[in-house]
């Protein structure tokens, strides 16, 4: 069977010899953001030229990456135990997180809320939720 699929871009993180990609499409489509795990920048890309708008850095090797559903903010996550929270327009980092054994962060769907994991040890995990637009405004 004849394959449907058609390139729109391509994007090329870095030159290779790091493991994996990974990849957030903001809501509208109109841009992509791209971490590869092994470094520490997280590339903003326009998707339909390719062009690379900007990078964030990080300070640890980039594992995930999401869009807000709003597109405004993006959140990142490095190593088991740390994220950020960005600002997609300016690249502002406003906020960032560290725990002891491993986290996870993500947007609500209404993109109120920033909400981040934080496994325990022992007992019970806790979840947190920050205002994100209070994190916008004053980061």
């Amino acid at each position: 069977a004849a394959s449907t699929q058609r390139v729109l871009c391509t994007f090329q993180h870095s030159a290779g010899g790091l493991d994996g990609v990974a990849v957030g499409v903001n809501p509208d489509g109109s841009m992509v953001a791209t971490a590869q795990d092994g470094d520490s920048e997280i590339k903003l890309w326009d998707a339909t030229s390719g062009r690379q708008i900007r990078i964030l850095k990080s300070e640890g090797a980039v594992r995930g990456v999401v869009f807000s559903p709003d597109g405004r903010a993006i959140a990142t996550k490095w190593g088991s135990i740390c994220g950020a929270a960005w600002e997609v327009k300016s690249g502002r980092r406003v906020a960032q997180y560290e725990f002891r054994t491993g986290c996870w962060i993500t947007f609500s769907p209404d993109s109120r809320f920033v909400a981040v994991t934080d496994a325990q040890d022992s007992g019970p995990d806790l979840v947190t939720f920050e205002d994100l637009a209070r994190l916008l405004t004053t980061g």
